[in-house]
């Protein structure tokens, strides 16, 4: 039993909706994760979401759902830093890198003002969060090279890798958003708005060109509007794109808000005549302005707790290397969130 247990490939195993066991001593898969988790071969890890302020985050409920899910002993918490993470020598600072640097640390989620500011401490980047300049997703992996030669390379500590996942969130969820409303997913000749200048507002930016490209051959025309037209223009000349001072004149088949909900952001009446596929990244609350502008228009519409659950599924398949439970995380984060998607 015990060889079976701590088989990691290729295990001989039965399963529990068959009437009976493959074969004489054969155990299911979940069984052998119980047993390695019972005799301490699955050391628990921590993961946490960095936020400046606990503003009721759905992210440590979704995330305890998918290890409860799947039999995993870990726990995801909140790392609240109100200060700025960008002088290394403050107190947040070293909160931080005690946290990271912890033998059971397990992964991290990062919301804002922390997003962009994480690279100093941190071994890499992934092309996509160079590309994005913003993390959102922090994962240690075990080093291949050791700093001082391979005699210690099983005691050097884990390489800290930043990503960004949060352009995976935008593109499925405004995906879902074109179809609801009856638009193609074909991304030729048509423009795409981002609202805000911030971390989420440049992986929307990535999201809409680079990304959108990736999986559907061509990305938007992309526009950027934000109240600092400074960091707008700066943000979508980075992406190959433009500023926009005012929407009033413009058609565009998707527009992405990111900017909180508590700053009522609507867009102009002609605007949304035109119909765009309307995400707000903003859940809190779960029908912001904008969205229930977009509904009254009849936009096909997105919300901010999809995007959630969407880049949370693409962070704990990164930690654990596993499948991860959609619909429990869906099930945790929409028991504190209104579902209007399908209203």
């Amino acid at each position: 039993r015990l060889s079976r247990v701590l088989c990691r490939r290729f295990l001989p195993a039965t399963h529990e909706s068959l009437p009976a066991a493959a074969a004489p001593g054969q155990i299911s898969p979940s069984e052998a994760l119980e047993a390695r988790v019972a005799w301490g071969a699955l050391p628990a890890k921590k993961y946490a979401v960095l936020l400046a302020s606990d503003f009721g985050s759905r992210s440590p409920a979704m995330h305890n759902a998918a290890f409860n899910a799947c039999g995993l002993p870990h726990a995801y918490s909140v790392l609240e830093l109100p200060e700025a993470l960008a002088d290394p020598t403050s107190p947040a600072a070293d909160a931080f890198r005690a946290f990271v640097r912890a033998p059971n640390f397990g992964g991290l989620s990062v919301t804002i003002p922390h997003k962009e500011v994480l690279r100093p401490y941190l071994d890499e980047l992934t092309p996509a969060a160079a590309a994005i300049g913003a993390v959102n997703t922090v994962t240690p992996t075990p080093a291949v090279v050791a700093p001082d030669g391979v005699a210690t390379l099983a005691k050097s500590p884990p390489v800290l890798t930043g990503d960004n996942t949060d352009w995976i969130g935008i593109v499925r969820c405004v995906e879902a958003a074109l179809r609801r409303g009856g638009r193609s997913l074909e991304a030729k000749h048509l423009k795409a708005v981002v609202v805000g200048s911030g971390g989420t507002a440049r992986a929307a930016c990535y999201a809409l060109t680079a990304g959108w490209a990736e999986r559907h051959g061509e990305g938007f025309e992309l526009l950027v509007h934000a109240r600092d037209a400074a960091k707008a223009t700066a943000l979508a000349e980075a992406f190959g794109g433009a500023y926009a001072a005012a929407l009033d004149d413009v058609d565009a088949a998707v527009v992405v808000s990111t900017v909180p909900g508590a700053a009522n952001f609507t867009a102009p009446a002609a605007f949304m005549a035109r119909k765009p596929a309307v995400l707000d990244a903003a859940y809190k609350p779960a029908e912001t302005a904008l969205l229930l502008q977009a509904r009254a228009a009849g936009c096909g519409v997105a919300q901010g707790a999809s995007m959630l659950v969407a880049q949370g599924v693409a962070q704990f398949q990164q930690w654990t290397g596993r499948v991860a439970p959609v619909p429990a995380m869906r099930a945790a984060v929409f028991e504190g969130v209104a579902e209007l998607e399908g209203a």
